[in-house]
């Protein structure tokens, strides 16, 4: 994790203040994800992609009809959120390194991803995990969190 007073990748707050505000923009669509995953017992996966440029257009040609993105700009940082209904997180690799080495050529992606459950007990939390796990694989240092 960034020290508590550092600015958090190129966002110009903290890593902190980054998680909280990406909770709270998330937290509506998060909600409706873990009632379709208990009600229906619907696999969804959620895939963070990071970068430092707008790669939407990428994202949106080459995701199917059935899932959703979510870009949430903060200051030089963009945060592509992905959720892939009907997917395993194992599932999801293929369109990550489809993006990362593939399409989005010459750009600088990081990513995360893991299953969505049926209940998240903390927003901040859960959304914290992905951003350490890009916080490490930016910075160089291996980190493994499933």
């Amino acid at each position: 994790m960034t020290e508590v007073n550092e600015h958090f990748l190129k966002t110009k707050m903290t890593q902190k203040a980054t998680a909280e505000l990406l909770a709270e923009k998330l937290r509506s669509f998060l909600n409706e994800c873990t009632y379709n995953v208990k009600r229906y017992e619907v696999p969804i996966s959620l895939v963070l992609l990071y970068c430092e440029s707008d790669i939407s257009d990428i994202i949106t040609a080459q995701i199917r009809l059935t899932d959703v993105k979510n870009i949430i700009k903060i200051n030089d940082s963009y945060f592509n959120f992905i959720f892939l209904p009907f997917t395993d997180v194992r599932h999801s690799f293929s369109l990550i390194n489809h993006i990362e080495y593939k399409v989005a050529k010459g750009v600088k992606v990081f990513s995360s991803t893991s299953n969505i459950e049926g209940e998240i007990f903390s927003y901040y939390s859960f959304i914290n995990t992905y951003l350490d796990e890009i916080d490490a694989k930016n910075k160089g240092d291996i980190l493994h969190i499933k």
